[in-house]
């Protein structure tokens, strides 16, 4: 548990044990009689802290004073570092006084320094790649991963005078500081691109007379149109999934694209390929992929979609999913309107009110959808795609910032590269 490295001749090696007050963890409410409240003493949980290391507000959950006061040892007091010992393992944040009064359970370490100028520095270190691997033996080696706080007080910090360890937490900050900046203006773009999703797939754009429709008010202009009317979707008869014998390496069979090749945010990517055969892959030709097709996740990961904008090599789908292709309308305005609450409110439905959340072919294939005219529709489709271009720049630049963290961390942490001047170079 011990972490040792080589570290310069003028850092110390230092217990954090050695290094704190107090080392210490919470207790759960309910096995002491105590129950949680609406409103009250904020009680901070793993989930309430973030892997950015920031407290989650909306995250916390509440329990009384006489709650609070019962636990006295675990009552939070500013600059402790919270450290998360169960479940999602490692994250860490710095207590402040905008939270006080607060309490946390057993999965949440409780960290006061004696020494509160060593805080960002230790809670930097505590997020350092040294720690991180440390967890991922950890993860790896149990079934359910956590640390002891006998462990926490083994860790070993290599600890620089305390100037340079002020510099080197200001430089890390600096750089957390543009991540939660670029964090902050991802999430309102998202917010933006869902309100006009909501609008212009509903509204349009410049109308002033509507008219009812099976999905509710739409303009006059628009129409209702069943998805099969619009497009093929094509999926494997049946349901199997693949054999070892249907899977081969890379240059010897098709990508099979699945909900694995889809993110969150509905874009399509390669990272975790998976190939087949060449003989699966023209077994079943009405199924291959083509540019300008949409798949969409009928099993597993239910209602994701993606717009094929590019192939890399030739590729079909995997059992789960189904091929949207020779689309008779604009193909991104398409795919925009089923990534809309439209229809995942449908899929949504459908998938709760089944033992085994699915969706049938035929399902998809009576897919409503409000239809404008053509012209419309590549408009809307432009809108949207301006957005998702600033999304995707924006998530670059935070790709981009977390890299050179981590490679500051790794420098900084380990004393490999001497900070004095490099403040300036890094932001």
């Amino acid at each position: 548990m011990i972490l040792e490295n080589e570290y310069p001749k003028d850092w110390e090696s230092v217990y954090l044990g050695d290094l704190s007050e107090v080392i210490t963890k919470g207790t759960t409410p309910t096995t002491n009689g105590f129950k949680y409240l609406e409103k009250g003493v904020n009680f901070v949980k793993v989930e309430s802290i973030d892997s950015n290391g920031n407290f989650i507000p909306q995250m916390f959950a509440y329990v009384g004073e006489d709650c609070n006061k019962s636990f006295k040892r675990s009552q939070l007091k500013e600059g402790d570092i919270l450290y998360t010992i169960a479940g999602a393992l490692g994250r860490n944040a710095i207590v402040t006084n905008d939270i006080l009064p607060a309490n946390t359970n057993q999965a949440v370490a409780i960290i006061r320094l004696k020494n509160k100028k060593y805080n960002n520095y230790i809670y930097h270190f505590l997020r350092g790649n040294k720690i991180q691997q440390l967890i991922k033996r950890i993860n790896v080696s149990t079934a359910q991963a956590n640390l002891n706080l006998g462990q926490i007080n083994k860790f070993k910090i290599p600890l620089p005078p305390l100037p340079e360890q002020q510099k080197i937490a200001e430089i890390l900050s600096t750089v957390d500081a543009k991540i939660d900046l670029i964090t902050q203006r991802i999430t309102q773009t998202q917010d933006l691109k869902k309100g006009l999703m909501q609008r212009l797939l509903t509204k349009g754009i410049g109308h002033t007379e509507f008219k009812d429709s099976p999905l509710g008010e739409i303009p006059k202009s628009w129409e209702v149109v069943d998805l099969e009317k619009l497009a093929e979707i094509k999926g494997r008869i049946g349901y199997r999934g693949y054999t070892k014998a249907d899977l081969v390496e890379k240059g010897k069979g098709a990508l099979a694209l699945g909900g694995a090749q889809i993110s969150k945010e509905n874009k399509l990517n390669f990272s975790k390929p998976v190939y087949l055969t060449w003989e699966k892959y023209e077994e079943s030709p009405e199924i291959k992929a083509s540019i300008g097709n949409i798949i969409f996740a009928q099993r597993g990961t239910l209602g994701r979609v993606a717009l094929i904008e590019h192939l890399p090599e030739k590729a079909t789908i995997n059992p789960s999913m189904v091929l949207i292709k020779n689309i008779k309308c604009n193909n991104q305005f398409m795919f925009y309107y089923l990534c809309s609450s439209n229809v995942q409110n449908i899929v949504s439905k459908i998938s709760t009110s089944t033992a085994v959340p699915m969706l049938s072919q035929k399902q998809i294939k009576n897919f409503k959808i409000a239809l404008p005219p053509k012209e419309e529709q590549t408009q809307i489709a432009n809108i949207l795609s301006v957005v998702d271009s600033k999304l995707d720049i924006l998530q670059n630049k935070k790709i981009h910032y977390q890299e050179l963290k981590k490679g500051l961390m790794q420098q900084l942490l380990t004393g490999k590269v001497r900070v004095t001047g490099l403040i300036k170079e890094v932001v």
